[in-house]
C-alpha cells in the first residue's frame, strides 16, 4: 500500500513545486489585499485539491486492498475483470503479512492464539 501512496505523493508534490516560481511571480505583481486575496485563494484551491485527492485514494486504497486482498490492476486505478461483471475482480493476490506483522499480532495477542496441545 505504500507504494501507491508514495507515488501519489510524489506526483503532488512535484506538481506544487512546479507551481511555486509562478505563483510567487503573480502574486509579487500584486499589492496589499490583492495579494493576500490571490495567496488565499489559491491555499485554499491547493487545499481543496489535496483532500479531494485524499479522499479518492481512499477509495481506491479501500477497493485495492480490503480484507488484506489484493486485486490486480490493469493500470493504475483500473482493476482487471474476470469476464463475468464488472463488480468481479479478475485477479485477486493474497500476498499474506510479514513477519513484523505477525509478531505484533501474537504480541498483541499471544494467549489468544496460542496452540495447546492435548
Amino acid at each position: 500500500m505504500s507504494k501507491d501512496l508514495q507515488a501519489v505523493a510524489d506526483r503532488w508534490e512535484n506538481r506544487v513545486l512546479g507551481e511555486v516560481r509562478e505563483v510567487t511571480a503573480e502574486a509579487r505583481k500584486l499589492e496589499g489585499e490583492a495579494r493576500v486575496k490571490y495567496v488565499t485563494d489559491y491555499s485554499v484551491m491547493m487545499a481543496q485539491t489535496l483532500f479531494d485527492l485524499w479522499k479518492q485514494m481512499d477509495e481506491y486504497l479501500l477497493v485495492k486492498y480490503i480484507d488484506g486482498n489484493v486485486k490486480g490492476e490493469t493500470e493504475p486505478g483500473k482493476f482487471k475483470d474476470n469476464g463475468n461483471g464488472r463488480d468481479i475482480p479478475g485477479e485477486i493476490l493474497f500476498p499474506g503479512y510479514d513477519e513484523k506483522w505477525q509478531r505484533a499480532v501474537a504480541a498483541d495477542n499471544g494467549e489468544t492464539l496460542k496452540v495447546i496441545k492435548n
